[in-house]
């Protein structure tokens, strides 16, 4: 997404007033849930003198359960920014130790008089401070024109009344909705406060189910801006329907940059749209869908607040919101089939596709994970997610957290929580691997039967699984009658059997029609140096059929490469009962592998031609054992075995025999 221009405070050269310092130690911390504050302002902003000034009230509780002695305010002082805290008439005293001409954000302010645990507070402030517009602004945009509470830069929602006195050529959008009765923009649950004016602009707007709906569009953009309404007026009652509510009672749509480039949440109740000039260099159908899906946001973004380290879980849930929208209008899922499309070429481009990653993981890659796995992969989660839940589960999961963290932050093992109540359901193996890992479903209908029996038929469905992770996914069956039925595959291994009961023969079965569920359909080609470190990390027993999904993996690399851990393959396959496959492992080991690993590939390919009945073939890999001995046994303690030459010269005498098979009599 492209942002506009932030316009930041100019540095001129003026007459600097700091109040009386307090040197000492400043006793600051922040409650478990940081206070909502309630801000009271009035604002003259003056393009002209090109100057802000402001005054007001701030009211917050302390939620803590310790006195407050201290706050903070994220803001500075500066040649061209002043700002003074008072509290019952008294002035706070700015925490400035080295007695700086500038100090910066944020701004730290002793209480005269500590706010007890539970106890309301009421600050007065007044600031102003100069800004970097040229002459004669011709628009201006800011998410940073009030002072804020500062708590540890955790997002809190607020409550707000604004008044403001402008050059009444500005045609302006706040986050708020103006009450003719006081002269205050208001509004409740903000997370951003936005600001943005135009003297060129024009105005559209409209009452919609309780929502006053702004559109500001530039020269040549009315025609977007008409869609734009309309949408707005089919989008917020749906959502309403869908969701039980609409968050705010105001709603501005402004314009953006100068192509067809999408649009983002500028801030609490203003979106914006890039290329509304644009009218013909987009279809109607990205008009109607950028505007669903940008409002989608106010719901996911800005009302439920994002408490994760790398934001993305807002993102997927407003996505889910357009994608039902889209559905119901008879857009089709165009978008959404695209966007699982993209996440798809991500993964077979090898890119780290991990979700829930710390800050410092997310600046060190260098792709477009915005594109690919915040938008993408987000809407691929959620699409999952639904299929897996059930519609009306997952319907009622994404509502009820949707009532419960209005104003809150919701982190992505919270929103797990919320699932895993709706449903009954423990989804760790879900959320695990969709949001904390980089597996991916590749799953294919191999073959199917259709066989008449007592005037029905009884068909079967063979879907088999190429990744690792046995995700459930629908299967659509056809029949000669026209008829279809939909049932799920189980996740309890790499193939899974779905059967069916019809009147009429099967014609044909697929995976999810839809395209909406990221479901990769085609075998996935790894560099060794990917393959390698899987084939590490699977245990020599137990590994079951994820030494399986490897095992295809490996054969579909660069085979000369993965060299001696192809050994280490072939006994996770043997284990989880693939002797052939295991047998094609050894093979490839002492093929491939060093000359260390060549007395051990050959001792296990004796083994694996004994278990078929091959004994010509298993002696004369004993031999090869024996002929590149090299001292060094290999202890297998899980079959209570020890392989050196002793045992090899015992195979050449008696064949291999795995430990005999355990019966109930």
């Amino acid at each position: 997404m492209k942002h506009f221009q932030s316009y930041t405070v100019l540095f001129c050269s003026i007459f600097v007033f700091l109040y009386a310092n307090s040197f000492a130690q400043i006793n600051y911390w922040v409650p478990a849930t940081p206070p909502k504050a309630a801000y009271k302002l009035d604002l003259k902003l003056n393009f002209e003198d090109k100057l802000l000034e402001g005054h007001g009230s701030i009211r917050f509780r302390n939620t803590g359960k310790k006195p407050m002695t201290a706050i903070a305010i994220d803001e500075k002082i500066s040649a061209s920014s002043l700002i003074k805290i008072s509290r019952n008439g008294e002035t706070l005293e700015v925490y400035n130790p080295d007695e700086r001409a500038q100090v910066n954000p944020p701004l730290f302010f002793n209480l005269h008089n500590p706010v007890k645990a539970g106890e309301d507070a009421n600050l007065q402030i007044a600031f102003k401070k100069r800004l970097m517009v040229d002459d004669n602004v011709q628009s201006f945009e800011s998410q940073e024109l009030i002072p804020q509470l500062w708590w540890d830069g955790i997002t809190v929602s607020n409550s707000y009344q604004i008044k403001i006195d402008t050059d009444k050529n500005y045609t302006m959008a706040v986050s708020g909705r103006y009450n003719k009765e006081t002269g205050y923009y208001e509004s409740e649950n903000v997370k951003t406060y936005g600001f943005y004016c135009s003297k060129t602009n024009k105005t559209l707007q409209e009452e919609i189910n309780g929502v006053h709906v702004r559109v500001l569009y530039p020269e040549n953009g009315e025609r977007v801006a008409k869609l734009a309404l309309n949408t707005a007026k089919e989008v917020i009652p749906f959502y309403i329907d869908l969701m039980g509510f609409y968050p705010y009672t105001f709603l501005n749509i402004i314009p953006g940059g100068d192509g067809v480039w999408g649009g983002y949440p500028f801030a609490t109740g203003i979106v914006v749209i890039h290329g509304m000039q644009l009218y013909d260099q987009g279809s109607t159908r990205h008009w109607r869908w950028i505007t669903a899906h940008e409002i989608g946001h106010e719901y996911w973004g800005e009302y439920v607040l994002d408490g994760d380290d790398v934001p993305f879980l807002w993102i997927a849930l407003g996505i889910y919101a357009d994608w039902k929208f889209s559905q119901h209008i008879g857009l089709s899922d165009w978008k959404h089939r695209n966007w699982a499309d993209y996440y798809l070429r991500g993964v077979k481009k090898g890119y780290n596709t991990t979700m829930d990653i710390r800050a410092e993981e997310e600046s060190s890659f260098d792709f477009d994970r915005n594109n690919y796995v915040q938008h993408a992969k987000g809407f691929s989660f959620v699409s999952a997610l639904e299929t897996v839940m059930g519609k009306e589960m997952f319907q009622k999961a994404y509502n009820e957290t949707l009532k419960k963290y209005g104003g809150k932050r919701l982190t992505n093992r919270e929103f797990q929580k919320e699932c895993e109540k709706t449903s009954g359901e423990n989804l760790s193996w879900f959320f695990n691997a969709w949001l904390r890992s980089n597996k991916y479903v590749s799953a294919f209908v191999s073959n199917t039967t259709s066989v008449l029996e007592n005037g029905k038929y009884n068909s079967t469905v063979n879907v088999h699984y190429k990744s690792d992770f046995y995700m459930p996914v629908p299967v659509y069956a056809t029949f000669e009658d026209g008829s279809y039925q939909v049932k799920m595959t189980g996740r309890s291994s790499h193939k899974s059997v779905v059967n069916f009961t019809s009147s009429s023969k099967l014609t044909g079965a697929v995976i999810d029609p839809s395209g909406c569920l990221a479901n990769l359909d085609e075998q996935l080609t790894l560099k060794a140096e990917d393959v390698k470190p899987k084939i590490r990390s699977l245990p020599y027993s137990g590994a079951g059929d994820k030494a399986y999904i490897v095992y295809a993996q490996a054969l579909n690399s660069d085979r000369e490469k993965v060299a001696d851990e192809w050994y280490k393959l072939g006994m996770a396959l043997y284990d989880g009962g693939y002797s052939r496959q295991a047998r094609t492992c050894f093979y490839f080991g002492l093929k491939y592998g060093s000359n260390d690993k060549k007395f051990i590939n050959s001792a296990w390919l004796g083994h694996m031609y004994d278990l078929t009945g091959s004994r010509n073939t298993a002696i004369e890999y004993y031999q090869k054992a024996i002929d590149v001995w090299d001292g060094n046994p290999y202890t297998h303690s899980q079959y209570n075995m020890t392989v050196d030459k002793a045992w090899v010269e015992q195979r050449l005498k008696e064949p291999f025999s795995p430990e005999e098979k355990m019966t109930w009599n």
